[in-house]
């Protein structure tokens, strides 16, 4: 069941890229079908979290290019889609259909500061980075 959500989601992404439209609804599509999905395909990398109010998007890319310069595998959300769909769209686009991702790759994942309660426990992640929460958005956490 796996191999088939990864199909059909995989199928949904290039027709998203044909039209040049939205990131996330393969993510969406995915854990509509697989609740579990995050959890599943984070399994196959290292995984490590930014979040925070402002510099999510800078860190994420700077630490996912940095990666990719050192001859590292990784995967990232780089639309800065970083809600549950965006973060699943992300490791679906990552995860090869026939076969495991290298091995020691890495998955840089930029996520909302709202979403960590349940994006965390799923990816199960080896290292957790907050670039800053500011004082006025406590109260919505």
């Amino acid at each position: 069941m796996l191999f088939v959500t990864l199909l059909l989601c995989k199928l949904v992404s290039c027709m998203l890229q044909i039209f040049h439209m939205g990131s996330s609804l393969p993510g969406k599509l995915a854990l509509r079908l697989r609740k579990n999905m995050i959890a599943e395909l984070s399994r196959f990398w290292r995984v490590v979290l930014v979040t925070g109010t402002n510099g999510k998007t800078t860190t994420t890319a700077m630490l996912y290019n940095m990666l990719l310069a050192a001859g590292i595998s990784a995967v990232t959300n780089t639309e800065g889609a970083n809600m549950s769909g965006g973060i699943a769209a992300a490791l679906i686009k990552g995860k090869p259909l026939f076969c495991k991702p290298k091995p020691g790759g890495i998955a840089v994942l930029e996520v909302d500061e709202a979403y960590m309660r349940t994006v965390a426990p799923a990816c199960k992640p080896e290292m957790i980075i907050v670039t800053n929460v500011f004082k006025d958005q406590l109260d919505r956490f």
